[in-house]
């Protein structure tokens, strides 16, 4: 038997041809062979496609969720515990400290009530020192200025006051440059009873700046001894 010459062979179809000649979207010319539509692998791939869908909605995606559901718990619960740590951290700051000249009480002249006062800003001092000394504050305190609460009139200077609120500032440094100059420094509130001679105080932790309105369930108070009001 004579075998067949290459230009003899009938005209063979691409696979893209193919293709396109079973999605009917090329019509091939009569004399190109088209094999016919493996319609036993197609039913196989089908079933393999629906299988794998199955396994993804039964198996795959309930494990991916969960491993969601897991992991935003775990980052829920070590977001609570930096905040516990902060809080407790918050809450030895501000811990208050008591003091006072037994001596003195009742403090009723403009002096004795000025010596009080003067008492409390050098306890503060030796406090923001010992807190610098013990590696809780950055800085050394050089002395300590208190002033009236909210500007009010100094209280050690009206004999009618039996009680006196104060900011203090243990001062870092003072900042001179143009313009207002400022100090840098520690704030705390010191509250005195000039009828006992006893005060206390508590630093305070200001809000930073940039979160100016906190969400107040954020905020460790202050301890009711260093409020001004319940």
């Amino acid at each position: 038997m004579r075998r067949r010459d290459r230009d003899d062979e009938e005209p063979r179809a691409s696979r893209w041809e193919i293709l396109g000649a079973w999605l009917r979207i090329w019509t091939p010319p009569r004399d190109v062979e088209i094999p016919p539509v493996p319609t036993r692998a197609l039913a196989l791939l089908a079933a393999g496609v629906v299988a794998a869908v199955v396994l993804v909605l039964l198996v795959i995606a309930p494990a991916i969720d969960e491993d969601k559901r897991e992991d935003a718990q775990r980052r829920a619960q070590a977001a609570a515990a930096a905040k516990e740590r902060r809080d407790a951290l918050a809450r030895r700051d501000q811990r208050p400290r008591r003091g006072g000249v037994a001596s003195a009480a009742p403090a009723r002249t403009r002096a004795e009530r000025h010596a009080l006062v003067t008492a409390v800003e050098r306890a503060i001092t030796a406090d923001a020192n010992a807190r610098f000394a013990a590696g809780t504050v950055d800085s050394r305190t050089r002395r300590t200025d208190c002033e009236p609460y909210l500007g009010g009139p100094p209280a050690e200077d009206d004999p009618s006051q039996d009680r006196g609120v104060y900011e203090c500032t243990a001062l870092i440094r003072e900042i001179v440059g143009q313009g207002r100059p400022g100090r840098l420094g520690y704030p705390f509130r010191a509250i005195v009873d000039f009828r006992t001679a006893r005060w206390v105080f508590c630093k305070l932790n200001p809000i930073p700046s940039e979160a100016s309105l906190p969400d107040p369930r954020t905020i460790v108070p202050l301890p009711r001894a260093c409020r001004v009001r319940d």
